[in-house]
């Protein structure tokens, strides 16, 4: 009887504690130009024209972006790609200038080059282009999705955390 008095008590104790763990409060971030948003799906990625991201690996041995200012004009690429922000998310990541799309039907890989010049086949119906510039990423992005013969496109982005946010 002792034993199951003394757990009672305990368990009283733990369930109290822990209703009063309470999650943070976060402000959620604006959009702060709306020029450099592109709508993918259900979320709205923010382009920082002007912020290029390096990765590294911090003390702790954990992959983090760290960013520079650059011209808006700058090449983006694997090596240099720029920050970006997806608002559902709220999580900055990185863009490296890839955009995937599908076609509705099939296509031939030259039909395709004439509609969208540089596109790459990556498997059977998708599509793969690389652009070289923050503000081709939103134009490209926009225009194949303006098509109605096209299913879907995705810029391809990445996430890590800023190295001003990761734990040392």
């Amino acid at each position: 009887m002792k034993t199951i008095l003394t757990l009672l008590l305990i368990s009283l104790f733990v369930i109290e504690g822990v209703a009063q763990i309470s999650p943070p409060k976060r402000e959620l971030r604006s959009i702060t130009d709306a020029n450099m948003v592109i709508e993918s799906g259900w979320t709205k990625i923010e382009v920082f024209p002007t912020r290029r991201v390096g990765i590294t690996t911090n003390s702790s041995g954990i992959r983090v972006m760290t960013g520079k200012s650059t011209s808006s004009t700058a090449r983006v690429s694997i090596r240099e790609p720029v920050l970006i922000f997806n608002h559902a998310y709220q999580q900055f990541g990185y863009a490296t200038g890839e955009i995937a799309f599908k076609f509705k039907g099939d296509m031939l890989v030259s039909t395709v080059n004439s509609i969208v010049p540089g596109a790459e086949a990556v498997g059977s119906q998708f599509y793969v282009v690389n652009v070289q510039t923050p503000e081709a990423i939103l134009r490209v992005t926009n225009q194949l999705k303006a098509r109605s013969d096209i299913d879907w496109v995705i810029p391809t982005v990445g996430y890590l955390p800023l190295a001003s946010q990761a734990r040392e």
